[in-house]
């Protein structure tokens, strides 16, 4: 599989400034969080299916848990469930060289200590980010067995840091659909029911750590990719900043919405996991904005045992369509409530809410950027691949039957094609105002909530509705949701690309089961660069209730209690 490299020739869009009287409270209140804040007591045991980053290394430190043995265990897990038992086929390729890593790892650790908490920890990997020793095939049969000359710099990044990249994980081709389906392996599912969607496109990410075949994950986001799975996963993800993690060596989808982001068990592991990525990269411009506004370790921001002090606006525009959904909703605004925070009704204004305005923005930039991205990327890969979009949309659409394991996904392919032809110019009229000023005005209307409410964080249900029952012909006819019953009120698009419009940062977390038992979960939002403040609030929420039930069809297996 061959990984995306967003191109070097890319503008940077300066992310919108964050509104000064947010950017107090936060500050405030995080200064507060630091000096109250106080290591979890640790336990004489722990589940593998419970067990944090920190959990892990602890274990590790003890000597009753090695690197070598951890991976043996997520190998087993994949062959129980990913691959046999429920099915869950999440994983579309194994590191081949991850217990030789693993051996390295714990050798190392052994003669000169940890590098850091990612020191022997197993990461899956959505295939559409560059590996050196493992394909990048974004989902696709076009670009099977397209190997990337090197890693992308996250992923460089979090080697560095000690951790293993254990597998790539599925995703709609070119993260261009909702299924958690690809061409090249077709569909993956829930664990939590695997009659039901993981949604995409990083439906793989999502669902791997759902069944907890990692303790970590890395998806991408351009309009709720990273975070959809994540949510009905029921696990935590970020959509970060624009410009806090590098895209380069990520296969383009909408350049200037694009965001690759860390996925986890905990919220204390999304802290973990997101510092060793940040800093600055010349093949992605926009990192320029993050110099001096990034945090070589987020988990310095965990441990406040309360929210006083914090004040949250309630955005309900994602409330209405599901009982099940807003009952989740108030029970987790309950728990914010008794931590302490402050909770006010607060609204977005009609061009940062509206449908309609936000497709037209998203419409003309996605339109003019793809093709140019798109074939920067495949420029790079080996001869035989296909060098521009219209070239592999055409050999997309030339499967129009299943082929070995190969099937066709013809909804993705014609909406490729289309965009070889519908963008404006990089330098047209339409795509510099959608650019430059399109995004400013949503941006500039979320920081007027931030600044005119005084509120620190928003918060809203991360979509309207519980996962649905796969729809086996949606690769085919891309029917993604199932019609609300009549009188029930549409959502329509939702709110999660607003963060992507805006370049805003958005972390979802579990808020519950619906009565099918299918994971709901809540966003937080921040101005851009708080991620901080969002990590210390979902660590602090996450604490202040019970954690949300297992799935049951991927149970524990043998030698999954470690004691240290």
């Amino acid at each position: 599989m061959a990984l995306l490299n967003a191109g070097a020739a890319a503008r940077a869009i300066s992310a919108p400034r964050r509104s000064r009287r947010a950017a107090a409270g936060a500050a405030l209140w995080l200064g507060a969080a630091l000096l109250g804040a106080a290591p979890a007591a640790g336990a004489a045991s722990v589940e593998l299916s419970r067990a944090s980053v920190a959990d892990i290394g602890a274990a590790y430190a003890a000597g009753t848990l090695s690197a070598e043995q951890l991976v043996s265990l997520y190998l087993q897990r994949i062959q129980a469930y990913d691959q046999a038992g429920p099915r869950i086929n999440a994983v579309i390729a194994l590191n081949p060289h991850a217990l030789d890593e693993a051996r390295a790892l714990d050798r190392e650790r052994r003669q000169k200590g940890p590098r850091g908490p990612l020191h022997g920890i197993p990461v899956v990997v959505k295939d559409n980010i560059d590996t050196a020793e493992m394909p990048t095939t974004g989902g696709s049969f076009v670009l099977a067995g397209a190997q990337p000359q090197a890693d992308a710099p996250i992923i460089r990044r979090l080697r560095e840091a000690g951790a293993i990249i254990l597998a790539k994980v599925n995703l709609d081709d070119f993260a261009a659909g909702g299924a958690g389906f690809s061409s090249i392996h077709g569909q993956t599912r829930n664990p939590y029911d695997p009659d039901f969607t993981p949604l995409g496109s990083s439906g793989g990410s999502g669902a791997a750590l759902a069944a907890w075949l990692a303790p970590l994950a890395l998806g991408t986001d351009t309009g709720g990719s990273l975070r959809s799975p994540a949510s009905v996963g029921g696990v935590y993800g970020l959509k970060p900043t624009r410009g806090l993690l590098s895209r380069d060596g990520i296969i383009p989808t909408c350049y200037s919405y694009d965001a690759a982001g860390p996925m986890a068990r905990h919220a204390s592991d999304l802290a973990a996991m997101l510092g060793p990525m940040t800093g600055y990269e010349p093949g992605d411009a926009d990192t320029a904005d993050s110099l001096g506004k990034t945090h070589r370790d987020y988990r310095v921001f965990l441990g406040r045992q309360r929210l006083d002090g914090l004040r949250i606006g309630v955005l309900r525009e994602g409330s209405g369509a599901d009982a099940d959904v807003d009952a989740a909703f108030a029970q987790a605004l309950e728990r914010l409530r008794k931590l302490g925070a402050e909770l006010v009704d607060v609204a977005y204004p009609p061009q940062v809410v509206d449908p309609a305005t936000r497709r037209a923005i998203v419409k003309v930039v996605c339109d003019t950027e793809k093709a140019v991205y798109f074939d920067a990327y495949l420029g790079r890969l080996a001869p035989g691949y296909p060098k521009t979009l219209a070239e592999l949309a055409e050999r997309g659409l030339a499967l129009r039957a299943p082929q070995g394991a190969w099937s066709p996904y013809p909804v993705v392919y014609a909406g490729l094609a289309k965009r070889v032809t519908s963008g404006q110019g990089m330098n047209s009229l339409a795509y510099r105002s959608a650019r430059e000023h399109g995004i400013a005005m949503v941006a500039d209307g979320v920081l007027g909530v931030f600044e005119q409410q005084r509120v620190d964080v928003l918060v809203y249900p991360t979509r309207p509705r519980p996962p649905h029952r796969i729809i086996a012909d949606e690769p085919l006819t891309g029917r993604g949701v199932p019609p609300p019953p009549p009188g029930v009120k549409s959502i329509g698009v939702g709110l999660t690309n607003i963060g992507n419009i805006t370049g805003f940062p958005d972390l979802v977390a579990p808020a519950g089961l619906s009565r099918d038992g299918l994971p709901i979960s809540i966003s937080f939002v921040g101005p851009a660069f708080s991620e901080p403040l969002l990590i210390g609030v979902a660590d602090a929420y996450e604490r202040g209730g019970p954690p949300l039930p297992l799935p049951t069809h991927t149970p524990p297996l043998p030698g999954e209690r470690f004691r240290y």
